[in-house]
This record gives C-alpha cells, sequence and structure tokens, in this order.
C-alpha cells in the first residue's frame, strides 16, 4: 500500500515538473506565432500589391481544395488517380467560372461539402467581406499611428505655449461637432474609416448569413414539399438538405454548379424552386450594391442610435469599399438589370416558345423557366434548358448579354492608385 502511495506520489511530481517546464515554453511559442502571424499581416498589408495578395489566395485555396477533394473520394473510385480533373474541378470551383471534368453524381457526399466551402470562398460578397477585414487592419494601424502622433504633437505644442496639461482636454461639444464636420468631410480621419469599415464587415456577414440561411431554408421546405422534385432527388439518392446547400452556395456565388449531372434542366416542373432561385442570383451578383445600400439605410432607419451606420452608408467608398454605391447609380443599375431580363425574355419566348425544348411544359413552366434561363444567362451559368438544342439566334443574344463592360469613376480610380504601396511610399517621402 505505502509503495502504491510512492508510486502516485512520484507521478505527481513527474507530471508537476513536466507541466512546469512546459508551459513557459508553450507560451514563448504562442508569442513567437502571434508576433509571426502580426508581422506577416502588416507586411501583406503594406509592403504587397492587393493584386499578388488575390493571386496567392486563389492559389492557396485552389491547392487546399485539390488536396481535399482527393483525400475525401470514394474508396476504389476512379477520381483518385485523376489529379488533373480534381484539380481543375478545384479551380474551376475557386474562381466561380462554372467548367468541371468530372460528373457531379460521381462526387461523395464530402467532396460536395467541400465544394461547398470552395465555392462560397470564391463568392464576389465573400471576397469583399475578406478585403473589408484586411481594410481594417491597415487603418486601425494608421489610426495607432495618428492618435500617437497627435499626442507627441500636442505634448511638444504644451511646452512650447506653457499650458497646463488639464487645458488639453477639448469640450465635449466641440468634439462631436469637429466630428460631424469630418464626417461630413470626404477626407475622412483614419479612426472614422476604420469605424465606417468595422460596420461595414458586420453589415455585409450578417447579409451572406440571411440569404444563405433563408434561401437553403426555403429550397429545403420546397424539396419536402413538392413531389416532382423530391422524386429527382430521391431517384439519384441525393440528401434534401445538401442539395438545398450546395444549391444556394452556387447561386449566391454565380458559380453555377448543381450537384446533379443534368444541371436544373431536371426541375423545369418546379417553377417554385426556380422563383426562389432567381433572386439569390441576383443578390450576389449585379444586385449586390443596391440590396447593400438599401439594407444598410434600413438598419439607419430602424436603429436611429447607431450613427455608424450613417457614417458607413455615407462614406463606404471613401473608406475603399468600392460595392457601396449611391442611391441614384444603384437605381440606374437596377434598371439597366431589369431592361437587360426583359429584353432577354421577351427575346427568348418569342424565339423558343413553340420549340422542341419547351415540349411537356405549361404555359406558365415555360415561362418561368425562361425568367431562370435569362436570368443565370448574363449572371450565374446555370440552365433549365439544354443550350445544345437553342436556337443559333439565342445563342448570339446570350453572348452578347453576358459580355459585361467594367468601369470605374474618376474617384474610384484615385483611390486605387492612393492604395498601391508604392505610390503611398512616394506620398510619404514627399
Amino acid at each position: 500500500m505505502s509503495s502504491m502511495k510512492k508510486l502516485i506520489h512520484s507521478c505527481h511530481y513527474a507530471g508537476s515538473q513536466f507541466c512546469n517546464w512546459v508551459r513557459p515554453r508553450a507560451a514563448r511559442l504562442l508569442r513567437l506565432c502571434r508576433d509571426s502571424i502580426s508581422w506577416l499581416s502588416r507586411f501583406l498589408l503594406f509592403h504587397v500589391h492587393p493584386f499578388w495578395i488575390q493571386l496567392g489566395y486563389y492559389l492557396a485555396v485552389s491547392l487546399a481544395g485539390y488536396l481535399v477533394l482527393k483525400a475525401t473520394a470514394r474508396d476504389g473510385s476512379e477520381l483518385r488517380h485523376r489529379d488533373l480533373d480534381l484539380f481543375f474541378t478545384s479551380v474551376s470551383a475557386t474562381t466561380a467560372s462554372s467548367m468541371s471534368t468530372v460528373e457531379m453524381e460521381e462526387l461523395s457526399r464530402a467532396q460536395l461539402l467541400v465544394m461547398i466551402v470552395l465555392m462560397l470562398l470564391s463568392g464576389e460578397v465573400f471576397t469583399s467581406l475578406l478585403e473589408l477585414q484586411l481594410l481594417r487592419l491597415k487603418l486601425l494601424k494608421q489610426s495607432r499611428l495618428d492618435e500617437q502622433a497627435d499626442r507627441r504633437s500636442g505634448f511638444v505644442d504644451c511646452i512650447e505655449l506653457g499650458i497646463p496639461s488639464s487645458a488639453q482636454k477639448v469640450d465635449s461639444n466641440q468634439h462631436n461637432e469637429a466630428k460631424a464636420v469630418s464626417v461630413r468631410n470626404p477626407n475622412m480621419s483614419n479612426k472614422l474609416k476604420y469605424d465606417a469599415a468595422t460596420c461595414l464587415s458586420q453589415v455585409v456577414l450578417g447579409y451572406i448569413l440571411v440569404f444563405h440561411v433563408l434561401g437553403s431554408g426555403l429550397i429545403t421546405l420546397y424539396v419536402y414539399l413538392d413531389r416532382d422534385a423530391k422524386q429527382v432527388l430521391e431517384r439519384k439518392g441525393l440528401r434534401g438538405d445538401l442539395f438545398s446547400l450546395f444549391t444556394m452556395v452556387s447561386t449566391f456565388a454565380s458559380c453555377g454548379f448543381v450537384p446533379l449531372n443534368e444541371g436544373m434542366v431536371a426541375f423545369r416542373k418546379s417553377p417554385g424552386l426556380l422563383l426562389i432561385l432567381i433572386p439569390q442570383v441576383l443578390a450576389g451578383n449585379t444586385l449586390y450594391a443596391p440590396c447593400l445600400h438599401a439594407a444598410l439605410w434600413a438598419l439607419e432607419k430602424a436603429s436611429a442610435k447607431r450613427k455608424e451606420l450613417g457614417d458607413a452608408l455615407r462614406n463606404g467608398r471613401d473608406v475603399g469599399y468600392f460595392h457601396l454605391l449611391g442611391s441614384v447609380r444603384c437605381r440606374y443599375i437596377c434598371l439597366t438589370a431589369l431592361l437587360f431580363v426583359t429584353v432577354q425574355l421577351v427575346l427568348f419566348c418569342g424565339l423558343e416558345w413553340r420549340s422542341g425544348i419547351m415540349s411537356g411544359l405549361t404555359p406558365y413552366q415555360k415561362l418561368v423557366c425562361s425568367l431562370f434561363q435569362v436570368v443565370n444567362s448574363r449572371y450565374a451559368g446555370e440552365s433549365a434548358f439544354d443550350l445544345s438544342m437553342v436556337s443559333p439566334a439565342v445563342l448570339v443574344l446570350f453572348l452578347v448579354m453576358m459580355w459585361k463592360v467594367l468601369s470605374r469613376d474618376k474617384k474610384e480610380n484615385q483611390l486605387m492608385v492612393s492604395r498601391h504601396p508604392l505610390q503611398e511610399k512616394i506620398q510619404y517621402a514627399s
């Protein structure tokens, strides 16, 4: 009995000595990792051009996606030996190009989940959120440098003028007035820019979560209630919740992947599902700027106490978030998108209403499928018809509508130039 107590005591003593030896070394290792990450973030923000950051991001995500897709393939599946096809699929999902050399039904459930993550990381809205986070870190560093410079200059002024330190405090009313003036001033301070970027990042994150959760829930509910859609998934052996999440993420990211070989052609007779997906296509692409503007405006009206919402709405582009546009430009974007969709819908229905691709559909199903097709032809790339059977005139129409002209205004170009690291060094030196 005494030998057992001695053994327990010796084990307890050895364990405590080991913990005492490990604890400081683990703390130093964590401190080293934290300092390394901080140094790397500062180096990327202040010394690397945004182009190289984006290129490194897409290469890293594509390579990681390829490795995970290869590791999660079914046992005995040929996909384990088709490295180039898996890498091509990973790159396609990461860049939202909707091209694949493998059939989607060959992918396992784990691989479908990997594809969901890749498409989520490639979406324009999500990448803009990452850009906001990097911008927040940069503005936080600059605002701290500004505070240190103001503190040093105020201390020097007090010494030269002989002003007591108590006189350094500014009246709160004057401070609020100065802050209000700086908000209206396009040359915002870095602190106000940081607050606006923080508010914008929270709203964009909520925007992503609301659309994905609500959209996935509606798709799951519709698949559960609609007999035709349920039969399609049962015949393919695909779970409804996995299909809903995959389709929602792919549609919102404008990726165009569907976990069925036929794509959305299998759901031509499910107009409710197509109507659920159409707003997701627009909200994640061209109408993102108007929707974000409307969300900020509604949140500002609903919560009057949070003034940073109004600051973010009015000064988002001064911060450098170019997806946030003014109300006039948002109206023009909505009208332009409505005009293009209407023109496509009229021409498509006029040319294909009585063709073979519409056979077996009711007039209501024809109209909804046509609307889904023309919306996706310009944005997401999903298809409700077999495009090989579409007339050449309609293909030319789709080709014209897929052509997008990218333009920036003068203010945006100036802000993009000012964010170039070399330009910042030149401005600092001058």
